[in-house]
């Protein structure tokens, strides 16, 4: 056989290096968990299939809580309030009142909300609006067409697909299959145009990868898959080491002789007893054992004994959830609904962080869709410029009671200050009192006051002229001169 040269040499012992990385990797070939070590870097897993995601979304609770909790406080009282933009009608007026009605009619919250979460998990998901009186389908929406709106139907990526483009990459029309309802045959295709497709994404997506995945986005959870599947196989881990987790001990008296008779009889009684043990245990809830002799000699017992299996759990666990968290952005107060612990947690900073991401999503993901239906049904109730109504939106967050009184309070004491320091009159604080502690319930009848000035005022103008040359005419003179100014000061 021919000598191997240096570099065949060199050859056979990367491959030898390599195979050994491989097998000293976190690699479960039963179950597939982990990866070997050759594999192990930045790679992705393999994309979701949409069963995969329909599994996921459905079936694991920590999915769809991820896909869905963001949306439902993005859109939390979405339409409320509302009002038009040039303040010929605001939330009190008739118009929109009926618009408010429609919405409530067409139940648009609820489908807005539904269409985003579809969105997240499956990559693309939002709403076809079917309106009447403006064109065919196919046709750019025109809103002040709009005669009716015959449904809003809700859509995800497995219902819809790219039909025509425009010049500079757009969508232009989608063929859009409705899902089957209460055990009906799935309507033929329809092709829509873009216009009346409100569409939501998933996570954001390179170009190269989406084009790669059919045009769409990725859904928010293929990046969370591995950790997903590791949180799930550890709490099947965890069920499985119930059953270990204690180990009942019988002493039996006599047993090492019986089990050493030469007869075999003894073993035969041994197991008999631990027949009619067992039994006993497992119908009557209870076990019967020889007591001994009076002094309790040779006494039989049993003890269930604590194998301590569960007690290192628990840290794992936990890495494994903020690990979670740290890659789905999500507090474990609201992943997990996890009160705080330790001394003066109040897990202020959590819902900060949180309700911050929820505002960021709110204004770039759900209220140009939200304002689209909005000018939709204002539109169909017969507004002529439907683009002027808009949606005021509700805090995400409301104060407690308490933080809401301390704040008051100190507007209130800043007035006092500033009444002290005759920057303000003591009327002007009033009148800015209720503004300043609207729920503090302070009532300043100033219009009583006002009148009560005006009298003396009045009074004193109409006072006959006296002799101004004594020190009493001066002296009233002088508290008239006073009624004066505080007349003017109110």
């Amino acid at each position: 056989m021919a000598a191997k040269t240096p570099l065949e040499k060199q050859k056979k012992q990367k491959r030898q290096a390599a195979a050994m990385q491989a097998l000293d990797g976190a690699y479960n070939t039963m179950t597939g968990a982990g990866r070997r070590l050759s594999e192990a870097g930045f790679e992705m897993a393999p994309l979701l299939s949409m069963g995969q995601i329909e599994e996921l979304f459905n079936g694991n609770d920590l999915a769809h809580t991820i896909c869905s909790e963001i949306v439902k406080d993005a859109t939390k009282e979405v339409f409320e309030k509302i009002e038009r933009d040039d303040d010929t009608a605001d939330g009190e007026s008739e118009l929109a009142k009926k618009i408010q009605k429609r919405l409530e009619e067409l139940d648009a919250a609820e489908l807005l909300t539904k269409g985003a979460t579809f969105g997240r998990a499956f990559g693309g998901g939002g709403l076809v609006l079917v309106v009447g009186g403006s064109g065919a389908q196919n046709t750019p929406l025109d809103l002040k067409r709009v005669k009716s709106i015959d449904a809003l139907e809700v859509w995800d990526r497995q219902d819809m697909t790219f039909k025509t483009w425009e010049k500079n990459g757009d969508v232009r029309t989608y063929e859009w299959t409705p899902a089957a309802k209460n055990g009906r045959a799935a309507p033929r295709a329809i092709e829509v145009h873009a216009s009346r497709v409100i569409r939501f994404e998933g996570a954001v997506t390179t170009s190269r990868m989406a084009q790669h995945n059919g045009g769409w986005s990725l859904s928010v959870l293929q990046n969370l898959y591995e950790i997903l599947v590791s949180i799930g196989l550890s709490w099947a881990s965890i069920d499985s080491m119930f059953s270990d987790a204690s180990q009942a001990v019988i002493w039996l008296r006599g047993l090492t002789d019986a089990l050493a008779s030469q007869e075999g009889e003894g073993e035969q009684d041994v197991q008999t007893k631990l027949e009619f043990t067992s039994a006993s245990r497992a119908v009557h809830k209870m076990m019967t054992l020889d007591a001994g002799d009076k002094n309790g000699n040779g006494r039989e017992d049993f003890k269930t004994v604590d194998r301590g299996v569960l007690g290192s759990v628990s840290d794992p666990m936990q890495q494994q959830y903020l690990r979670l968290g740290a890659a789905s952005r999500y507090p474990l107060t609201k992943l997990l609904g996890q009160s705080p612990s330790g001394m003066d947690a109040t897990g202020e900073m959590d819902m900060i962080f949180w309700f911050n991401g929820v505002d960021a999503y709110r204004k770039k993901e759900i209220a140009p869709a939200a304002e689209l239906l909005l000018r939709l049904v204002a539109a169909e109730q017969g507004e002529k410029q439907p683009e002027l109504w808009s949606i005021c939106w509700p805090e995400l967050s409301r104060p407690k009671p308490l933080d809401v009184r301390n704040a008051e309070l100190m507007g209130v004491n800043s007035l006092v200050s500033a009444v002290t320091a005759k920057i303000l009159t003591p009327i002007e604080a009033a009148k800015t009192l209720p503004n300043v502690a609207p729920t503090m319930g302070i009532v300043v009848d100033l219009g009583a006051r006002e009148a009560k000035v005006a009298e003396q005022l009045e009074t004193t103008l109409t006072a006959p002229p006296e002799d101004t040359g004594s020190a009493e005419n001066v002296t009233e003179r002088t508290q008239g001169s006073d009624v004066q100014a505080q007349a003017q000061n109110s």
